[in-house]
């Protein structure tokens, strides 16, 4: 159960309350360690907390009570069965069904009847606790929603105080009620406990009557008013309809007939033919409530000066033109300037007496000639009010008070000298908190009335399950509202409770048959049994499934079998889980026959039993192969498998193929051999692999290309060109014309012409021309001039070299160390040509390898 209401602003720790202090820093510390100052409390304050002390202490003996007759309600509510209850309803509504009243029009007041028979249905909003058959209750006349007589008087006694401290001033304060906020007189608040009708006082628990009911007829007058009294026993909620007959005229007021009294008005289906608003058509509707619609047709209407016509809807005849209506005045001046309108012109609005603008002298002139200012100060009071317009008699507004004098801010606290006309506001934020006490106001320059906390409250209520959409308010928020239905399983049976309290209710009890599916695998039940909870009876029928061996099973039905299902480890004694399984079905025992493992003989055995067995024979099934047979002993076949055969493959191979199979013994054909043979293709450039199936399965042609590498020919011809064909056996066909370009010169190599190799070969010459023989003239001469040129430079050396000699005979022996350096130089020159050989030895092997492994 949810703790009672408590104000707002208090911060719960272990269950005791500590207070929050407003402070210099702002609202909403939590004072600890320290003692926090003492606030002035005013008299109205100290009332409010002792009253919610009292409002604690009521709402715990409350609950105490109720947690005392809890056993005692659901006790009663046991002994009371579904038919009494029925009883007792049939007998508050005899009276209603006597007079020919349909009980079907009860409504609202059969379903509050049928909640107040059901323990639990009926929860109080204040406190969130059932409603029991012994406790004092009130009831409001408006909702007639139900609530505890202590839980009223405490929250009409809560929400005045909250008011009178909002509104210090106001001492007559009406309070409300807390489902549909109906506001009631201070006199009407709730002090003794009466029955629903309000004849008798403090009514008595009876088993057969409705509880906080007296037995009684109601008679309270039926609404909406008609003169006559509610004739059902005294119940909660509204009265019903009258069911009394009387004679009543249909909306149109055309027919009449016997109609209830609590439906007098309704419709006799014919054209209703009541004259509309334009006087000229009659209503084509239906016979219907209320008044008639507009006039849908349209007619041609004048406007109000009568200078124009247009064809409007019938419903608005009267309609303005945009023409100004022109007429003359009265004074015979000036014309009338409004738009068009009906009736007679206004008078001339400028003729007869007037004054100057500012009012000090009259002129008495026609409305033709303008009124003149009078040259006197203006003196009009200006909208400051406590200023005066210091300007000379002027047309129009006077202008905005420019005088300077200091002000005050609106909150008191600072003053500036600023002009009249402009206000002064200062920065200063006011401190205060607004009207719900949780927020300060923070408006600048406040004059003490803070503006209402405009804040959400979005405080979660007593249900758990919404929270509060009002305003941030003080005190506790007002209960949820909504309400929530309780059905029985099936859903035919139905009641209302408030939200937060659908945990704690008993669900209603449900006399209809039970509308859940068979829970086992048969389509239908042939026990039929009431709406309940929980699991249904179990299956009487026979199981008759299919069972795997293709019998049906025999048992009892076992697809929806309630079992417990409660962990073995588990500490929670008393606690029992179950669920429904579907148990396997038992062991088939009819009789069957049977074949042993290879099928070579048969038995009668129980199906439970029908396992076939080895009978000691050869199996004899062909081998995967399907060239050879199975050696092993009676077996079954699915299980465990024949012998393999591990034998080779003794099939011929295709003509030509010198290979054997490699696979172990196969049925069908072999395989395609998969050997590389090597062949040197045509032209013996490459080594080509070829697969043997290939080969062997190619005729002469084939082989040939097979054979060949597909890249032209590397041999040459005997012009030396290489040959244009692509790889192909035998010898290149030298007897063709060897159609390849090369050029031929003349013999000083100066002439140059592209021929055909076929002419080469037959013997085609270029000879030289007149300028190459000038030009082998010329070079003979510079050869000749070139050789007469070397032989005097060569005469020139040795000569030198001869003067070089004898220069060094003349100086006597020669040194030591001359010849050395002359060896020295010898075997550096002999060095460097070993090197230079070497290079040419290596470039000669290089070629001649890559020849080698190219051909």
């Amino acid at each position: 159960m949810a703790p009672p209401a408590r104000g707002r602003g208090n911060v719960w720790a272990g269950g005791n309350p500590i207070s929050k202090a407003p402070s210099a820093r702002g609202r909403g510390n939590v004072w600890a360690g320290r003692n926090p100052p003492v606030p002035q409390m005013s008299q109205a304050e100290r009332n409010f907390q002792e009253a919610k002390k009292k409002n604690e202490e009521n709402v715990k003996r409350a609950l105490e009570n109720n947690y005392e007759t809890s056993s005692d309600e659901d006790e009663l509510d046991t002994n009371q069965d579904n038919s009494d209850k029925s009883s007792v309803l049939s007998s508050v509504l005899k009276a209603y069904a006597n007079l020919g009243g349909s009980v079907s029009h009860i409504g609202r007041t059969e379903h509050d009847i049928e909640s107040q028979l059901q323990s639990g249905a009926i929860t109080c909003l204040i406190c969130i606790s059932s409603v029991k058959r012994p406790e004092q209750i009130w009831t409001c006349q408006k909702c007639f929603c139900i609530f505890h007589l202590q839980c009223m008087r405490l929250w009409v006694r809560d929400s005045v105080s909250l008011k009178r401290i909002k509104e210090p001033g106001k001492h007559n304060v009406n309070w409300n009620c807390p489902n549909c906020r109906s506001e009631y007189e201070p006199s009407e608040a709730p002090e003794r406990y009466f029955c629903f009708c309000g004849k008798t006082e403090n009514p008595q628990v009876h088993p057969w009557l409705i509880p906080h009911s007296c037995g009684e007829t109601c008679e309270k007058p039926l609404q909406p008013f008609c003169g006559h009294y509610c004739l059902l026993l005294c119940h909660p909620g509204p009265c019903p309809p009258c069911p009394k007959t009387v004679t009543s005229k249909c909306y149109c007021k055309n027919s009449s007939k016997q109609q209830r009294c609590g439906a007098q008005e309704w419709s006799c289906g014919t054209i209703c033919k009541r004259p509309l608003l334009c006087k000229k058509h009659n209503c084509t509707q239906v016979c219907h409530k209320g008044d008639c619609a507009a006039c849908p047709k349209q007619s041609s209407q004048k406007c109000f000066c009568g200078s124009s016509t247009q064809t409007r809807p019938c419903a608005s005849p009267q309609w303005q033109c945009t023409k100004v209506c022109g007429k003359p005045l009265d004074c015979g001046n000036h014309v009338c300037e409004t738009v068009c309108h009906s009736g007679p012109c206004k008078p001339c609005p400028i003729n007869g007496v007037r004054t100057c603008s500012c009012g000090k002298t009259t002129y008495d002139l026609p409305c033709n000639v303008p009124v003149p200012n009078c040259g006197d100060t203006c003196d009009k009071l200006l909208e400051c009010g406590s200023h005066r317009c210091i300007q000379r008699c002027h047309n129009g507004k006077c202008g905005l008070c420019l005088e300077r004098i200091v002000k005050a801010c609106r909150c008191g606290r600072n003053s500036k000298e600023v002009p009249c006309a402009k206000p002064f506001l200062c920065e200063t934020k006011c401190k205060k908190t607004k009207d719900c006490l949780n927020h300060p106001c923070n408006r600048k320059c406040c004059d003490g009335n803070c503006p209402p906390c405009e804040k959400k409250c979005d405080k979660t209520l007593s249900c758990h399950n919404h929270k509060c959409g009002s305003m941030c308010h003080q005190g506790p928020c007002f209960p949820c509202m909504l309400k929530v239905p309780i059905t029985c399983k099936c859903g035919g049976t139905k009641i209302e409770v408030p939200c937060g309290t659908k945990k704690r209710i008993k669900p209603p009890t449900c006399n209809k048959l039970c509308k859940l599916p068979s829970a086992c695998h048969h389509p239908h039940r042939e026990e039929r049994h009431k709406c309940h909870f929980g699991f249904c009876p179990p299956c009487e029928q026979k199981c008759n499934l299919r069972l795997k061996c293709g019998h049906h099973c025999q048992a009892r039905c076992h697809s929806a079998v309630v079992v417990d299902v409660t962990p073995k480890n588990s500490t929670l004694k008393g606690v029992v889980n179950k669920a429904q399984k579907k148990l396997p079905c038992p062991e088939c025992k009819e009789p069957v026959i049977i074949s042993c493992l290879g099928g070579h003989e048969q038995m009668t055995v129980p199906c439970k039993e029908a396992k076939p067995t080895a009978c000691g024979n050869a199996c004899g099934a062909p081998l995967e192969c399907t060239n050879h047979f199975c050696n092993k002993l009676c077996h079954d076949r699915k299980m465990e498998k024949c012998e393999s055969c591990d034998r080779q493959c003794e099939k011929p191979t295709l003509e030509g193929c010198t290979h054997p199979c490699l696979m172990t013994c196969h049925p069908g054909k072999c395989k395609p051999c998969t050997m590389l043979l090597k062949k040197r293709c045509h032209c013996n450039v490459m080594q080509k692999y070829i697969n043997c199936v290939d080969w062997c399965s190619s005729d002469a042609e084939q082989k040939i290309k097979l054979q060949s590498c597909g890249g032209p020919c590397p041999k040459t011809l005997l012009c030396g060109h290489p040959c244009t064909k692509l790889c192909h056996p035998g010898e290149c066909p030298n007897a063709d014309p060897c159609r390849k370009k090369t050029k031929i010169s003349c013999s000083c190599n100066r002439i140059k012409v592209s021929v055909s190799c076929d002419q080469v070969r037959a013997g085609k010459i270029v000879e030289c021309d007149d300028v190459c023989k000038k030009q082998k003239e010329a070079e003979i001469q510079r050869k000749k001039s070139e050789e007469a040129e070397r032989e005097k430079i060569q005469k020139q050396k040795e000569q030198e070299e001869f003067e070089a000699y004898q220069k060094k005979m003349s100086r006597g022996p020669r040194r030591r160390n001359d010849h050395r350096r002359r060896e020295g130089k010898e075997s550096h020159s002999m060095d460097r040509y070993k090197l230079i050989i070497l290079g040419f030895a290596g470039l000669l092997l290089s070629a001649l390898l890559t020849y080698y492994f190219m051909s």
